[in-house]
């Protein structure tokens, strides 16, 4: 059963979400490499320091979790910024109800 999760990277500003918002289409690539599907990337309005990623998978949780961790240095290599700029990355699985268009 597919999952999908709601992943939010908190940044320490608006300025550094901003300069990973703009690298996107690469990481959607690296996502899709690494078994995501990417659903969608937002900023959020209530607050302009964080990206949120809806992804889906075909994964084990445990697995997922390794891949976050990559993915996250991953992000801030791709990003030119320091790690330290990455605040947390809050993840969210979720599950589609059966009436569900995903």
């Amino acid at each position: 059963m597919k999952t999908y999760q709601l992943c939010t990277y908190h940044f320490r500003s608006a300025e550094s979400a901003s300069r990973i918002a703009l690298k996107w289409p690469e990481y959607i690539e690296y996502l899709r490499d690494a078994g995501f599907e990417t659903h969608g990337v937002f900023r959020s309005l209530a607050r302009p320091n964080s990206i949120i990623a809806l992804i889906g998978y075909e994964d084990e949780l445990e697995q997922l979790a390794l891949k976050s961790i990559a993915f996250t240095k991953f992000l801030a290599g791709l990003a030119e910024i320091d790690v330290e700029q990455i605040i947390r990355v809050d993840d969210l699985p979720l599950r589609p109800l059966g009436a569900s268009p995903l």
